[in-house]
């Protein structure tokens, strides 16, 4: 069940709320919807009020990026980062998050210095370290990816990403803050027994081109990964490997689930 884990870890996003009173009610809400266009609107309202500043201002638009960086539009994404940095130049988390935006538009060194910061700013963050290695694998340097995996590891033996094995009931919590209904959704569906690897791949459709080709190399990684859960047959372990060339076929070459595919193919060829 760890494949379990990684899924979920990787699809959920990372929105923020403070807890101070210099704060809306709308800023409030943009922090805590699973929703990305209800979040763009909410957190905009809340920046155009005039009514926030400082600290409560800079996670409003790291909340904004992170809309921005779940409908794949990544370069606003980083802009709405650049702003909470401006504002608050110590925002571990913008960091972390603004390096996953230069992570899937392929600047995956840019990313890694933006890590570093975040990993300067707060040396506990298992997420920082996880995802810093996450940008290693994709570069291809799998010793610095492993060392980084170790340290999250290292920093928290519960973390998910990195190390884990989940049941279903941890599952459904964690998925509780996704609206199941929108992608990533289909996918943790998947994982969860209430839907088929044909309705993740249906679910993926959409007419931007740019958008489904990123959703399709996610559904076709992660249902491989749902296809060996419970691999009892050559026949099943065939179509995860069909699935896992499929996600290398689309060529999204700035997605975690592409290079893992290709890991995938290649560990799997060993056998």
């Amino acid at each position: 069940m760890r494949r379990v884990a990684i899924a979920i870890s990787l699809l959920l996003g990372q929105l923020v709320a403070p807890a101070w009173a210099q704060w809306t009610d709308e800023a409030q809400k943009c922090a805590e919807t699973p929703d990305p266009n209800q979040a763009f609107e909410l957190c905009t309202r809340a920046i155009q009020s005039g009514a926030l500043s400082g600290a409560g201002l800079a996670v409003t638009f790291n909340n904004r990026g992170n809309a921005y960086q779940s409908k794949g539009e990544y370069q606003r994404a980083i802009q709405d980062y650049d702003e909470a940095l401006r504002i608050d130049p110590d925002s571990a988390l913008a960091f972390n998050n603004r390096a996953s935006a230069f992570q899937h538009m392929g600047s995956y060194d840019r990313a890694i210095q933006d890590y570093d910061q975040a990993i300067r700013l707060d040396p506990s963050s298992a997420l920082a370290y996880n995802n810093r290695g996450r940008t290693q694998h994709l570069k291809g340097d799998y010793g610095l990816a492993v060392k980084d995996y170790g340290e999250a590891i290292d920093l928290d033996p519960d973390y998910p990403l990195a190390f884990g094995d989940p049941d279903k009931e941890m599952l459904k919590a964690s998925a509780s803050q996704l609206n199941l209904a929108q992608w990533p959704g289909p996918v943790v569906n998947l994982f969860l027994g209430q839907t088929t690897p044909q309705g993740v791949i249906n679910a993926a459709q959409d007419p931007d081109q740019r958008v489904q080709r990123e959703r399709l190399c996610e559904a076709y990684f992660y249902i491989g990964e749902y296809l060996l859960i419970d691999a009892q047959n050559a026949e099943q372990k065939a179509e995860a490997i069909r699935m896992f060339r499929a996600a290398v076929e689309t060529n999204v070459t700035s997605l975690f689930e592409y290079a893992s595919a290709k890991a995938e193919l290649k560990r799997l060829a060993q056998q």
